[in-house]
């Protein structure tokens, strides 16, 4: 959470621990085709590095998103704001469900008065998350994914889809040649007021990245 004291080192230290758990994994741990083994042996590791930056840290703290993969079936998980979509056929969808004040007004409130879910980015409190790392007591959210639902994955914080609708992202990565090409023009994308056909197309006139 850039905005708090202390968010960069608790994102880095996220990251560092995660890449440390998963190099530790080995084959034997993805046989279980449900993945439950995985799930625990990550929901235990996320609560640790929670407590690791509530000790280290004090203030600030760290939403967190990943997906491992294997033979096609993807663990995803999820704390705070940031997400996951699944693209199948041309078409995106959002896979997981923000732990946020923001979806919690949707869900209670603006969803019956006609409001769309991309419309919640201009919510008064959009950056008022439920759930973090570094938090006593954190609760992830898991979700399991078969290939036959999604043909590619795509995962993001709000620095992307605070300003991107839904299908904007899609655009991108449906437009996209390469990883690379996509990342770069989504956060082209999120940071320029130019329209996002122009920069998938290779408009050179753009803000200076991340």
């Amino acid at each position: 959470m850039g905005g708090e004291e202390n968010g960069e080192k608790a994102s880095r230290t996220a990251i560092e621990q995660i890449d440390d758990w998963f190099q530790s994994l080995t084959e034997e741990d993805f046989d279980d085709g449900e993945l439950a083994s995985l799930c625990s042996s990550l929901e235990k590791k996320l609560k640790d590095i929670s407590s690791e930056i509530m000790e280290k840290y004090k203030v600030g703290g760290s939403t967190f998103i990943c997906a491992l993969v294997k033979d096609g079936k993807a663990l995803i998980a999820n704390i705070g704001d940031s997400r996951a979509y699944a693209i199948k056929d041309g078409k995106i969808r959002q896979i997981t469900k923000d732990q946020s004040v923001a979806k919690k007004a949707f869900d209670s409130v603006y969803r019956d008065k006609g409001y769309n879910w991309d419309d919640m980015r201009f919510f008064k409190m959009d950056n008022y998350i439920t759930q973090c790392l570094g938090m006593p007591d954190v609760k992830p959210d898991f979700y399991i994914l078969d290939k036959s639902k999604y043909d590619s994955l795509v995962l993001t914080s709000d620095g992307i889809h605070d300003i991107l609708k839904m299908s904007e992202i899609g655009y991108i990565v449906h437009s996209g040649e390469s990883l690379e090409e996509i990342a770069n023009n989504l956060i082209d994308a999120s940071m320029s007021s130019l329209p996002i056909k122009s920069i998938v197309d290779g408009d050179k006139r753009r803000k200076k990245r991340i």
